[in-house]
C-alpha cells in the first residue's frame, strides 16, 4: 500500500516537473522551443533541479491535512470533516506563498517548514484569492471551474484506499463519503460544479482502481 501511495505522489510530481516549464506555452511555442517531439526531458534550473509547481505543493499540503485529521482522531477521538483540516492546511500553504508565516502560532503542517515548498511557482489566482478570503473568515464567491481543485485531491482518495481501514472498499456508501470529501476539498476554492464534481469523481475512481493495483499476472 505504501508503494502505491508513493508511486502516485511521486508520479504526480514527476509529471508536474516535466510539464511546469510549458504550462503557459501554446502548442506552437512548445514545438518551436523543443522540436516536433515536444518537451521530453526535464528543464533544469541553475541548481540542476527540475522544479515542481503549486500542483505538487498543494497535493502535499492535502496529504498533511488528511494525516493530521486522522491522527487527531486516533489520539484524541476528535473527528471532523477532513476537508476542514485540509482547508486550514491550504491556508498555511498560502502563507508560504506570500511570506506571512507566524511561527509563534499553532500549526497543522510540519511541511510548512520545508523551505523548498515556499517557492512561488505561478500559483493559480483562483486558489490564492479564495484562500485569502478563507484566511480572513470571509465567504468565497466565484464561479471558477478550472483544474485547481482536482489537481490536489488524490491524497485523500489514497488514504481512503488503505487496506488497514478495515472496511468494504466496494461499499458505495464508503466510496461516496470520501468522494464527497474530495469534492468539498475542491469546492473550498472552486465554486462552480464543474470545478468540484470532477474532484469527487477522481476520488471515486482512485478508490475503485487501487485494489486492482495489487493483482499480478501469475
Amino acid at each position: 500500500y505504501k508503494n502505491k501511495v508513493l508511486g502516485s505522489m511521486v508520479g504526480g510530481a514527476v509529471g508536474d516537473a516535466l510539464g511546469y516549464p510549458v504550462e503557459f506555452m501554446s502548442y506552437d511555442q512548445i514545438l518551436h522551443k523543443y522540436g516536433s517531439g515536444g518537451i521530453t526531458r526535464y528543464e533544469l534550473n541553475k541548481e540542476g533541479v527540475a522544479e515542481i509547481s503549486d500542483d505538487t505543493q498543494m497535493s502535499l499540503f492535502t496529504a498533511n491535512g488528511v494525516l493530521f485529521c486522522f491522527t487527531r482522531y486516533a489520539t484524541h477521538g476528535i473527528l471532523a470533516s477532513p476537508a476542514d483540516y485540509i482547508r486550514d492546511s491550504y491556508i498555511e500553504w498560502l502563507q508560504t506563498q506570500i511570506g506571512s508565516i507566524d511561527y509563534t502560532q499553532c500549526h497543522y503542517n510540519w511541511i510548512r517548514g520545508v523551505k523548498e515548498l515556499h517557492a512561488n511557482r505561478a500559483p493559480g489566482q483562483t486558489c490564492m484569492a479564495a484562500l485569502q478570503q478563507l484566511a480572513n473568515h470571509k465567504t468565497v464567491v466565484n464561479n471558477s471551474k478550472g483544474c485547481g481543485g482536482i489537481m490536489r485531491v488524490a491524497p485523500l482518495a489514497l488514504f481512503a484506499a488503505n487496506p488497514r481501514m478495515g472496511v468494504d472498499f466496494d461499499s458505495p456508501t464508503y466510496i461516496a463519503d470520501y468522494a464527497k470529501e474530495s469534492g468539498k476539498t475542491a469546492e473550498l476554492t472552486h465554486k462552480h460544479p464543474l470545478g468540484y464534481i470532477p474532484a469527487a469523481f477522481l476520488s471515486a475512481l482512485i478508490q475503485k482502481l487501487m485494489p486492482y493495483s495489487y493483482l499480478s499476472k501469475t
